[in-house]
């Protein structure tokens, strides 16, 4: 009698749980996924920014809020950025 080598159970969970992520393209749609949340961000905070500094009570806020975007959304471009403000 010949005994069949079975695979251990945590192996072939991981190799289902493998297989089943690349067939539903489980990159693709984590990278669509991605790609539509920044595009959905840009409309969010210019609303909010935009809401911001229309009242003089949040004016420190939207400084702070300056300052933060430009020391670390766009170093190279800050001066460039603060000129416009």
């Amino acid at each position: 009698m010949s005994k069949a080598r079975k695979t251990p159970p945590l192996t072939a969970l991981v190799l289902l749980a493998w297989r089943r992520f690349r067939e539903e393209r489980c990159p693709q749609i984590a990278s669509s996924l991605t790609f539509t949340a920044l595009l959905a961000i840009v409309p969010i905070l210019t609303v909010a920014l935009t809401l911001i500094s229309a009242f003089p009570v949040f004016r420190d806020m939207m400084q702070n809020v300056e300052r933060f975007l430009v020391r670390h959304m766009v170093p190279e471009s800050a001066a460039m950025v603060a000129g416009y403000s």
